[in-house]
């Protein structure tokens, strides 16, 4: 798993002379820190990340395997789509936010996958913003204190919204929901903002 300078020298001789049946394979995230010795003897191959409709495919398709063995999940084209995003291609995380979401129940929808989350609901965020272009003081304060008694972290309240925030104006710049975590089912409200 971590290898000591030494002990990539003492691995040197073996990659030099393998058995004619032996392979090794090396995987790393920070390959600048293997010796250039090293790496002068092996192939590299850099992984990139899953694109957005492969997620999404390898997704139906674990849920196809899960029905034929009994399971009755269900899912919406929307949800899905949502946790592909949200796993910023990484299969393992878009799986195990499925697994978190279909611990809810057996559909996967819009509410199941932000409740299984813990994340503050767009609704909340849209609302938010509404009181603010509005100035409505009033209004600000009580979804503030709402969600404050509803047991959400303040402080994670103010990132989650920080980052929405960001994503209206990720949208305002490319017009483009491909870019954004926020799901295409809010269109019409993201609309509103880009003025």
């Amino acid at each position: 798993h971590s290898l000591s300078n030494t002990a990539f020298q003492a691995l040197l001789k073996t990659f030099e002379e393998p058995t004619p049946t032996s392979i090794f394979i090396l995987c790393t995230t920070d390959p600048q820190k293997i010796p250039k010795t090293i790496i002068s003897r092996v192939q590299q191959f850099d992984f990139t990340k899953i694109t957005y409709s492969g997620i999404v495919d390898r997704l139906k398709f674990i849920l196809g395997k899960e029905n034929e063995e009994g399971k009755t999940y269900t899912y919406d084209e929307e949800a899905l789509s949502y946790i592909a995003k949200l796993s910023e291609g990484g299969m393992r995380s878009a799986i195990t936010l499925m697994e978190k979401t279909l611990g809810l129940g057996d559909k996967i929808t819009m509410d199941s996958v932000v409740d299984s989350l813990g994340v503050l609901k767009y609704s909340t965020m849209f609302d938010l913003t509404d009181a603010l272009c509005k100035m409505d003081k009033k209004k600000t304060i009580q979804i503030v204190e709402e969600t404050h008694r509803s047991g959400f972290d303040l402080k994670l309240f103010i990132k989650n919204y920080t980052d929405f925030i960001l994503e209206l104006c990720k949208y305002d710049l490319f017009r483009d929901f491909e870019y954004l975590m926020i799901p295409t089912t809010y269109e019409n409200r993201v609309r509103v903002y880009t003025r």
